[in-house]
């Protein structure tokens, strides 16, 4: 409320109001100084200096260096004015293509329970981002590199989304076919292969288009249409699998159905998939039950 003693004094020069008045007209929370450069020099001959201001004054936050988001009213921090995944694509908006996926992805389309402060993401192999891991206001950014090869088809893999209500700001996501894919290519990625086989049950109540999970697993080599093909039968949908994957045979195959090798089993525990090829590294017992319970309304 207006007076409160832990509120914030912001008080907005001409030129600081201008910024903000631009920015709002153009229903953005959001200032990336390089690519604002142009219309900021409009305003003033010195534009470093007068984002310094604001964010002393608490106008803006600063997210990285020369990256910031607009203080809403009676915010605190970077992260009340804006989702990390919005400060997530501030960093990687201007290194080239990337995509939100893995466990971020399965939060996004609700196929997990889970939050989490971090945002998994991928960049192609020929990003000029060299680091994996970085810090944000309230969280982090975890980031894979993938092959052209791997990389997705653009219109039925990945799709924009806003980063905030009513805004004029969007970020890359995988569609769910393709979080599924990558989830289970990578579950070291995705809190682990519990969370992946939960979330392939609990799409299966979804419109998923599983043509299209297929065909995403043919394109991509190191085992994954045997991956699919095992999951799908798991999941009662093995003619699926069988219509998509013609060819697939188990002989002389033995590819790990979890490539996080979280569980330590014996190998009496360990099986092997004559249809599949799959070595179910993980005790059976679970992945019924992990099905089972997601299974539950």
């Amino acid at each position: 409320m207006p007076g409160h003693e832990d509120s914030p004094v912001r008080v907005a020069g001409p030129k600081a109001a201008l910024v903000l008045e631009r920015l709002a007209e153009s229903r953005r929370r959001s200032l990336v100084l390089s690519e604002d450069l142009p219309w900021l020099t409009e305003i003033t001959t010195d534009p470093y200096s007068l984002l310094d201001h604001m964010e002393q004054a608490q106008l803006l936050y600063r997210v990285k260096s020369g990256r910031y988001l607009v203080a809403p009213r009676g915010s605190f921090s970077p992260t009340q004015a804006a989702p990390v995944e919005l400060m997530a694509g501030l960093l990687l908006g201007s290194q080239g293509d990337y995509y939100f996926s893995f466990l971020s992805g399965l939060i996004s389309h609700r196929l997990t329970d889970l939050h989490s402060p971090t945002v998994y993401a991928a960049i192609r192999q020929q990003s000029n981002l060299r680091a994996t891991e970085l810090e944000l206001p309230g969280g982090s950014l975890h980031v894979v590199r993938l092959s052209e090869s791997r990389w997705p088809h653009y219109e039925r893999e990945l799709e924009r989304v806003r980063a905030v209500p009513d805004s004029k700001e969007f970020v890359w996501q995988a569609t769910v076919e393709r979080t599924l894919v990558d989830a289970l290519a990578r579950p070291d990625l995705s809190a682990g292969i519990e969370t992946v086989i939960e979330s392939w049950a609990r799409a299966k109540r979804q419109e998923v288009d599983w043509e299209l999970v297929c065909s995403i697993a043919a394109r991509q080599a190191n085992g994954m249409p045997r991956r699919v093909a095992f999951v799908l039968g798991l999941l009662g949908l093995k003619a699926v699998a069988r219509q998509n994957f013609p060819t697939l045979s188990g002989r002389g195959a033995n590819t790990p159905l979890d490539r996080s090798n979280s569980f330590e089993i014996n190998a009496e525990e360990t099986t092997r998939d004559r249809e599949t090829g799959i070595l179910v590294n993980v005790p059976e017992g679970h992945l019924l039950g992990w099905i089972g319970a997601a299974d539950q309304p």
